[in-house]
């Protein structure tokens, strides 16, 4: 990781520090990442990772339908994570309106 940095936060998320990733770190949940929500019911489990990459601020939140979800499970997760694509953006519109997108394949089976 390239390390930690401070970013203006939207209510909610003040107080937060975002981990600045370089283009060839990819987007993974560890186990520094399950923290408690507000709203996720004490039998279910979440992930959160709030992350800048390509100047872009993300926050992803994952909850588990039970609070201890299995490596496999979170192994499929992150594959899901791992494709991620961020776009810098281009001259003419894309899916956000913006000129910028963001992908996920979703894998099948």
């Amino acid at each position: 990781m390239a390390g930690t940095v401070a970013y203006h936060q939207p209510a909610g998320l003040s107080g937060t520090a975002a981990e600045r990733l370089r283009l060839s770190d990819s987007l993974e949940l560890r186990p520094e990442h399950f923290v408690l929500l507000e709203g996720v019911p004490t039998h279910q489990s979440a992930a959160r990772r709030l992350v800048i990459k390509r100047n872009r601020v993300f926050e992803v939140r994952v909850v588990f339908g039970s609070a201890n979800p299995t490596a496999s499970l979170i192994a499929k997760i992150n594959g899901v994570l791992r494709s991620l694509e961020i776009d810098e953006g281009s001259a003419h519109k894309r899916e956000d309106g913006n000129g910028r997108s963001v992908r996920v394949p979703i894998p099948t089976g």
